[in-house]
């Protein structure tokens, strides 16, 4: 950029924390991989009914939520078939529609899985994040039934791998696959699978329908209920946080999702921002899913006069180079309401900082500390001469933020 904006970040912030759930366009259930963090999504009121779902069965809430969520779909129109066992594919494709149907860097080359099945694009999203990643050989194993184990193991890796106490040992943890143990320690300290009786984990036993909708509503709920999942992964019991009487920060929330609701909420603020202003936000992954409908925020964003500002994206897919991004934007209705602007279409730097008391980084340097500034997946043009070489992974680690 050549020439300094003010970032609007609290204003779009605080719409989010709503207490309603704000669908976004083209995904009725966008996540947050690698973990979910967003607020509690209410079950659905009315959902489908299926002839083979009885009133009252211990999965008709469950059923109905991942339902009405686009999570997951019945077999035929009345029929969900809940104590069918789910295959990889089905797996693959709960947890792809569950993140809002990113789209893949490149289709995956898996031999039992056709091009125009409707789990390919599944497939081929789970393979590239390593949360299913197929046989080895170009297989799949698209009809193969999914086991316990392995439906934790899927969901831990969706979640971004986050370490966690082992914990008290099921009778059976013998039977559970090496790479699945700290998985199912994930999975049984946060809730998401539990175990059954006799303190058994059953980890080779298969998976029903019935079960995963139950494991999916759990594991994109599991904010709201006994405990909250940090962005690194940790889980923390609500009971075991304190009440800031005084000296914390005020949250509110509202339940009215309207152009009039953000503009209330930004009046609110009671602040006007001075000189060039940037609306901060994701301009969302095609064709489309995770972002703000442009008719919601339009009149905030005009009423301060702002410039909508990302960044390309470090994970590849079509955002990650400039001249696509900026189509995206357009697709998705971003210029209808403002100007766009990709903060590092011309590329990125490293900046060194000194006496930095928010940011802190391990320095690499006796002089200086880096930070890094505006990632991307292209090769950086230029660099600070005091930093070392972004390119060197030796050099380069992810900054760790301290008060």
């Amino acid at each position: 950029m050549k020439h300094s904006k003010k970032i609007l970040a609290a204003l779009l912030a605080a719409a989010l924390t709503a207490g309603a759930y704000l669908t976004t366009v083209g995904a009725a259930a966008p996540g947050s991989a690698p973990a979910p963090t967003e607020s509690s999504r209410p079950l659905a009121a009315s959902a489908p009914a299926f002839a083979d779902v009885p009133n009252g069965a211990w999965y008709e809430d469950e059923v109905a939520w991942c339902v009405a969520h686009d999570i997951m779909s019945g077999i035929t129109d009345t029929d969900f078939e809940p104590e069918t066992d789910m295959v990889r594919s089905t797996v693959a494709l709960a947890i792809w529609r569950a993140e809002g149907r990113p789209e893949a860097a490149s289709a995956a080359q898996f031999s039992d899985v056709e091009a125009n099945a409707d789990y390919a694009p599944a497939a081929s999203w789970t393979a590239e994040r390593g949360i299913m990643s197929g046989y080895g050989g170009g297989v799949f194993g698209s009809n193969d039934p999914v086991s316990r184990e392995d439906l934790a193991t899927a969901l831990w890796r969706y979640a971004g791998e986050p370490e966690t106490e082992a914990g008290e040992d099921f009778a059976d943890e013998a039977d559970i696959a090496n790479y699945a143990r700290i998985a199912v320690d994930w999975a049984r300290a946060s809730g998401v699978v539990n175990g059954r009786p006799g303190n058994r984990f059953d980890p080779k036993a298969t998976i029903t329908r019935a079960e995963v909708s139950a494991v999916l509503y759990r594991y994109l709920n599991k904010g709201s209920g006994t405990a909250i999942t940090t962005n690194g992964g940790e889980v923390i019991a609500l009971s075991a946080l304190e009440h800031q009487a005084e000296g914390g920060s005020t949250v509110y929330y509202i339940s009215d999702i309207t152009p009039e609701a953000m503009v209330a909420v930004y009046d609110a603020l009671e602040w006007s921002p001075t000189g060039k202003v940037a609306v901060k936000l994701s301009t969302g992954e095609p064709p489309n899913s995770n972002y703000l409908r442009p008719e919601l925020i339009k009149d905030v964003v005009q009423g301060v006069d702002g410039t909508i500002v990302e960044n390309n994206t470090a994970y590849g897919g079509s955002r990650a180079e400039t001249a696509m991004h900026y189509q995206v934007a357009k697709d998705h209705g971003f210029n209808d309401i403002a100007d766009v602007v990709i903060l590092d279409e011309n590329g990125s730097m490293t900046i060194p900082v000194e006496g930095g008391s928010v940011l802190r980084w391990a320095p690499t340097s006796p002089t200086t500390t880096p930070i890094w500034c505006c990632p991307t997946s292209r090769a950086t043009p230029w660099q600070a001469s005091a930093g070392p070489s972004r390119t060197s992974p030796s050099a380069w680690a992810p900054p760790r933020a301290s008060a």
